[in-house]
């Protein structure tokens, strides 16, 4: 198998460089069940891979997501055809407990799949 690896620059102190390839991964939000992966050959902005990986998950599983909870790496864009990107802010000022609960859920929900 003839794999080229892509030199990624990092800016963490201990790892400032890293050999590899990129992987976009969705995944179902409450049950965890992969839905679609595509490997980029070259490391590209995390927000340029979001288009190719959202219509893999709708080949694979027959309708587009309506929402896809991002980390901050997607910023920029607030919507992908007719997916929702949401990432982490802080709340806004009259957000209810409930909402700024429901909010930490999901981002700690995403950020299990990080590792």
């Amino acid at each position: 198998m003839n794999q080229e690896f892509t030199y990624i620059s990092k800016g963490k102190e201990d790892k400032k460089h890293e050999f590899g390839s990129k992987v976009a991964i969705a995944m179902t939000k409450n049950s965890g069940v992969l839905v679609g992966a595509v490997n980029f050959e070259r490391n590209q902005y995390d927000g340029h891979t979001l288009p190719k990986v959202l219509s893999q998950t709708e080949e694979i599983v027959g309708k587009r997501p309506e929402m896809a909870i991002c980390d901050r790496g997607f910023k920029g864009k607030s919507k992908v055809g007719t997916t929702k990107i949401v990432i982490p802010k802080s709340p806004k000022k009259g957000a209810t407990r409930y909402q700024k609960t429901k909010m930490r859920k999901r981002f700690r929900r995403r950020a299990a799949i990080e590792p």
